[in-house]
């Protein structure tokens, strides 16, 4: 089965770089921000559910078409795929809606669903005696069309709540991101595992959380028949087979640390880590940034991210002198800040790369430099 996934804006080629490391994985291709691949088997599906985390939804590919009179479900794959996934006794009928990701204007959005509605409601009619209902507010179904800026996709959504969102980030942080943008983030540097990572100005540690996610293998969200759009039969069986695991201590690397000099962060930081299970796995500590090099010892850390705002831009000079004795040497020193500002670089670092990030209306940059 294909299955094409959705992402934030900017998002598309982290989301290809995360489901290329899936092994189950195959023939991926990307397409605008989404993702185009199929599985080995389609109950792989729920390990993506499970452990994604840049991708906002996924979806059944069902078809794609370059205008709008050239849709159809005719096919004999598309056939076999709608009996596949809805065939099953007693089931005559379900309430759906369209939704429309990456068409402008409402115009084009209300004409799209005009010239889509009676193909779909006269196919699930004539394949299955299904009556398709149109129901905006609370539907069994949706059907998803993402226009690519050349062809539209076509596809069944999987999921009734974007995956950007985390719930354990319960104490969030106005400076922070969401966790689709802090995996954007680490996604842009290389890590491995064993590195010993410091988060300098933590905030609500969202990028320590999702780092130690992606590096144990996590599960960020589990997976109940609420997660699905449940009168999906055939993914509804999956789940029902579906032996989730059971809750059990891991014990990985304790090599994340996160640093805050606002005691109230630390506290946010520390409930979030709770909520997400991942506690025993980040380091703490809330002190002055002048007593860094007290609290840990030299030439400790493989990387340092340092998350900057605009008001820690007057301590430049104490971070770099801080993260030079703490960094061990050709080890990285990666600054997130505001789009628009010129970092000055010290000669003891060596500008490595530089690359903006568009988040919505903002833009941040992402600076990667190495200790000389």
């Amino acid at each position: 089965m294909i299955f094409f996934s959705l992402s934030n804006l900017g998002n598309g080629g982290c989301s290809l770089n995360e489901l290329g490391k899936f092994n189950y994985v195959k023939n991926v291709n990307l397409m605008g921000q989404s993702v185009l691949f199929e599985l080995k088997e389609d109950f792989n599906i729920i390990d993506i559910f499970q452990k994604n985390q840049s991708l906002t939804s996924l979806n059944a590919y069902l078809s794609e078409f370059g205008k709008i009179e050239n849709f159809s479900l005719e096919s004999e794959e598309v056939v076999i795929l709608i009996k596949k996934l809805f065939y099953v006794t007693g089931l005559t009928d379900l309430s759906f809606k369209l939704e429309f990701n990456g068409v402008k204007g409402q115009d084009a959005r209300t004409e799209l669903a005009r010239k889509l509605y009676v193909p779909l409601i006269s196919k699930f009619k004539e394949l299955l005696n299904i009556e398709l209902k149109k129901d905006f507010k609370k539907p069994d179904i949706v059907f998803q069309i993402y226009f690519t800026g050349e062809k539209y996709l076509f596809g069944l959504k999987l999921n009734q709540e974007n995956f950007d969102s985390r719930k354990f980030r319960l104490f969030s942080h106005q400076a922070s991101f969401k966790g689709d943008f802090a995996y954007k983030i680490l996604d842009e540097c290389d890590f491995v595992k064993e590195d010993k990572i410091l988060f300098l100005f933590s905030k609500d540690s969202t990028l320590a959380i999702e780092y130690v996610f992606s590096t144990n293998h996590f599960n960020i969200r589990k997976i109940s028949n609420k997660d699905y759009i449940w009168k999906i039969p055939h993914f509804e069986n999956i789940l029902n087979d579906f032996d989730s695991e059971s809750e059990k201590e891991i014990l990985g690397h304790k090599n994340v640390f996160a640093f805050d000099t606002a005691s109230p962060n630390i506290r946010a930081s520390k409930n979030n880590a709770k909520i997400a299970k991942v506690l025993d796995y980040i380091n703490f500590k809330n002190a002055s940034l002048e007593d860094l090099d007290i609290q840990y010892e030299k030439d400790f850390f493989d990387k340092v991210y340092v998350q900057m705002t605009k008001k820690d831009e007057a301590n430049l000079n104490e971070i770099y002198h801080q993260s030079y004795y703490l960094i061990k040497k050709g080890g990285k020193l990666i600054f997130i800040t505001r789009g628009t500002l010129d970092l000055i670089i010290l000669d003891k670092f060596k500008l490595i790369s530089e690359k903006i990030l568009d988040r919505g209306d903002c833009s941040y940059k992402l600076s990667v430099l190495e200790k000389k």
